[in-house]
């Protein structure tokens, strides 16, 4: 194996891009030669080796479109496609669902499971926990739970079960945060403290005034950079989104997005991550950003991240997979990927873009 990721690793971007192409494409792969794409290059070695490797035409004819894709970048090592291709099965196969429930009038259910912390789609394989924040929210807050609960089994100081505390608090789990509030030491200086704030979180109310008692404190906490305190006693008073904004005007993206996926609405969720997603574009961290679009159903921002990068090839994997899925994707973006491609395989005789889009 390690010759053959050597052989393709050998291949210039452009030869490269076009081998994706052709194997690829159902179109391209059974009507265009390889070395008419790739130009001058002898491709007999090449062939060789992809028939090796199991890459022959009734295989990845009898796969489906996206199926496909991920066998041929898992073959070639293309991670970014691997993982790109996985998050948006994932999803669409999770709005296909949605929308079949809203169809049928299972709208209400659907919102019920999703506020109960139960599946909302259990006949759906999850994703690995590996791709952790871009989870959906059931699978990401039963996640958090589990660390947390680990946590929990292995705190040895005050530090440690404090933290267990507060992540206790911004998950909802307010009987179990007050239980070890309540075990605070006598001799320890913050026991008064812990006391105090076990009878806030077990005896807090939703009434105005309480409310807007607690968001002062919380606001004033926040002020004087005791950030945490005053996200805590937000989630209290089911402020969340207040508090993910919060973070964010601190710089704490990451806490932002934890808590976000991790206790708000799917809107208010969605909202946040969508924030997050432009904060990483300007990092210039593209690539994190085109996955998290793909876990909030904007196929067509991942696109045009595609295209500034220069990415005209796998930019056109994910918009032939939205049209399989029948998602749409504005005209003018697909024009600009069909010059992006055009100026990519210029010096190939066929027209390849004509092929690509009548597939």
């Amino acid at each position: 194996m390690a010759e053959h990721v050597e052989l393709f690793c050998l291949l210039n971007k452009h030869n490269y891009d076009g081998l994706l192409l052709h194997l690829c494409a159902p179109q391209l792969y059974r009507t265009v030669p390889l070395d008419a794409i790739l130009g001058n290059m002898s491709t007999a070695h090449l062939q060789d080796k992809l028939s090796q490797l199991g890459l022959d035409e009734q295989l990845l004819n009898s796969m489906d479109l996206v199926d496909r894709y991920i066998l041929v970048a898992s073959v070639l090592k293309e991670v970014k496609l691997v993982n790109l291709m996985i998050l948006f099965k994932y999803y669409t196969s999770v709005h296909v669902r949605q929308h079949n429930l809203e169809y049928s009038g299972g709208a209400t259910e659907y919102l019920h499971l999703s506020n109960k912390r139960l599946n909302p789609h259990p006949s759906i394989p999850p994703l690995e926990t590996c791709y952790d924040v871009l989870l959906d929210p059931y699978h990401y807050q039963k996640l958090e739970l589990e660390r947390t609960a680990l946590h929990e089994s292995k705190r040895g100081d005050y530090k440690h079960t404090q933290y267990v505390i507060q992540r206790l608090i911004l998950l909802g789990e307010t009987d179990r945060a007050v239980q070890l509030l309540l075990e605070t030491n006598i001799s320890n200086d913050n026991y008064y403290s812990d006391a105090i704030k076990a009878c806030l979180v077990s005896t807090i109310r939703s009434t105005s005034a309480a409310q807007s008692t607690i968001k002062l404190v919380a606001t004033n906490l926040i002020a004087n950079e005791r950030v945490w305190e005053g996200v805590q006693l937000l989630c209290l008073i089911s402020k969340g989104l207040d508090a993910c904004k919060y973070l964010t005007s601190y710089g704490q993206w990451q806490d932002a997005v934890w808590l976000a996926k991790s206790i708000l609405s799917e809107t208010e969720s969605v909202d946040v991550l969508k924030k997050w997603c432009h904060h990483l574009t300007t990092s210039g961290d593209w690539y994190s950003a085109l996955l998290a679009y793909i876990s909030i159903g904007h196929f067509e921002s991942a696109v045009e991240i595609l295209l500034d990068k220069q990415e005209p090839v796998l930019g056109w994997l994910l918009v032939n997979s939205c049209d399989e899925y029948d998602i749409q994707i504005d005209r003018q973006v697909k024009e600009r990927l069909k010059r992006a491609l055009r100026e990519t395989f210029e010096c190939c005789d066929t027209d390849l873009v004509s092929l690509l889009f009548s597939i």
